[in-house]
């Protein structure tokens, strides 16, 4: 059964709305397994320096726990890939059926278009 995690950064700092936000996305795509590691789209923002702010929930809907502190991230957009970056981060580690919200920041990327959906990848 998928459980949503999180992180303890996470769990201090967000508000009441948005975790209630990230519970119904949860509740609506936890049942789209894909016996992998899957990113569904929560919302975008840009920072005061213009770098995009893609948050996400990421799924772990396999058996064993996924380590995501050494990856390559694509940002897609109408499905052409608009950035790739190299990011180390070691609290991307989800256990086993585990989905936890992450916020991926793509420096000086806020002048694209925030109407359009993005979505993420694991790159190679």
């Amino acid at each position: 059964m998928q459980k949503l995690h999180f992180e303890d950064a996470w769990n201090r700092t967000i508000s009441n709305e948005d975790r209630i936000d990230i519970k119904k996305i949860f509740e609506q795509t936890k049942k789209d397994a894909e016996d992998g590691v899957t990113f569904v789209p929560v919302r975008t923002a840009v920072n005061h320096r213009n770098d995009l702010l893609v948050t996400t929930l990421i799924h772990n809907f396999q058996p064993e726990e996924t380590d995501l502190t050494n990856i390559n991230i694509q940002l897609f957009q109408d499905n052409k890939q608009i950035a790739s970056q190299h990011m180390e981060e070691s609290r991307l580690r989800l256990p086993a059926k585990t989905s936890m919200p992450w916020t991926f920041i793509f420096p000086k990327m806020g002048d694209e278009d925030k109407n359009t959906p993005f979505s993420l990848y694991l790159g190679h």
